[in-house]
């Protein structure tokens, strides 16, 4: 049995399956409200029927919120593309995004102001397969950050791991909403995640209508393809 460096941090165990001269914890990707006070953590997992590649895009894809997710349903009339601002380097992509606030659901109804003039979120994927999506409320600094590892067990099937913290109703009592706000945005993406090609979506550039909303989703698949061949080049 071979041994491989891990590092424990930010709630997950992180492994370096490849070249152990190159293990370096300074690329695990950050965390740093995880653990924090004023932070309260849930946590679970899903599988999905599909390439992680497909899967991290879930998280990128800036616009289908007003089609896909049920607190966004009454904004379709309502949705616009805006000019995006991505930011690329070796590592991640990530991008701001302003929305029409979604429908107050849950617990939410009770804390959050009803007319707000957007939510805004900050959408970023680590390379390969991580997503960080943190969300702001634009109400007393309200946030929800969901960050997770979507581990590919095989071409086409993937299992994530996540975890979300809040910085609102932080006693334990409120865990379940937050549960149930998380799996049932997975169960809705999950649907259309699975309908897509099983090949891995760098590969297949080229062959998808992209839009212009999907330029974070573009900046990735290119991430990803120049690291890709970077690695095959080393070998």
């Amino acid at each position: 049995m071979t041994p491989l460096p891990i590092q424990e941090t930010n709630g997950f165990i992180w492994i370096f399956p490849g070249n152990t001269q190159l293990a370096d914890p300074a690329l695990i990707p950050p965390f740093p409200e995880f653990g924090q006070e004023g932070w309260r953590p849930v946590h679970g997992e899903y599988t999905w029927n599909a390439n992680f590649s497909r899967v991290v895009e879930s998280g990128l894809d800036t616009s289908h919120a007003p089609f896909v997710h049920k607190p966004f349903f009454p904004n379709r009339d309502d949705a616009v593309v805006h000019p995006l601002d991505v930011k690329v380097t070796d590592h991640h992509v990530s991008t701001y995004v302003q929305l029409k606030p979604p429908k107050r659901l849950g617990l939410l109804k009770y804390i959050i102001k009803k007319d707000r003039d957007y939510s805004s979120s900050v959408l970023t994927g680590y390379l390969p397969c991580i997503n960080r999506i943190a969300i702001d409320f634009n109400w007393r600094g309200y946030q929800y950050i969901y960050f997770a590892s979507n581990i590919p067990v095989s071409d086409n099937l993937t299992l994530t791991k996540w975890i979300g913290v809040r910085n609102f109703l932080t006693q334990a009592w409120g865990d379940n909403n937050s549960m149930k706000n998380t799996v049932e945005t997975y169960q809705e993406d999950k649907v259309v995640v699975e309908s897509q090609p099983s090949t891995p979506s760098w590969v297949t550039q080229g062959e998808d209508l992209l839009l212009a909303s999907d330029q974070l989703i573009l900046a990735y698949r290119k991430a990803l393809a120049k690291a890709t061949m970077s690695e095959a080049a080393k070998s």
